[in-house]
């Protein structure tokens, strides 16, 4: 019986399954958002989308970009500015979130 001999090679990302002896021979890159699946080197090369409402998954910067709608009521999924926009339902402010530059590692099979 012979000894199979231990490979490295990267986990993830644009190197997935390459030949690797350090982590950062693997690379980074974005998770989530426009960016994702793209060579990065800090989370902020990774932009901003909107979580959801009528902008979900547009680029945005901060949280009023992203809009209200109702959740709820006779106008669920509507724009709106205040709960009175939005009968038997509240108006929900949506978030802009920051996506990251994940590393990928250089793991050890044998």
């Amino acid at each position: 019986m012979s000894a199979q001999a231990c490979v490295k090679r990267c986990s993830g990302g644009l190197q997935a399954g390459q030949h690797c002896s350090i982590d950062s021979n693997c690379g980074k890159t974005c998770s989530g958002g426009l960016q994702a699946g793209q060579r990065c080197s800090i989370d902020s090369n990774c932009g901003k989308t909107c979580s959801g409402g009528l902008q979900a998954g547009q680029h945005c910067s901060i949280d009023s970009n992203c809009g209200k709608t109702c959740s709820g009521g006779t106008s669920a999924g509507r724009a709106c500015n205040t709960d009175a926009n939005c009968p038997n339902g509240l108006c929900n402010s949506h978030l802009c979130n920051s996506h990251l530059c994940n590393s990928h590692l250089c793991v050890t099979y044998c």
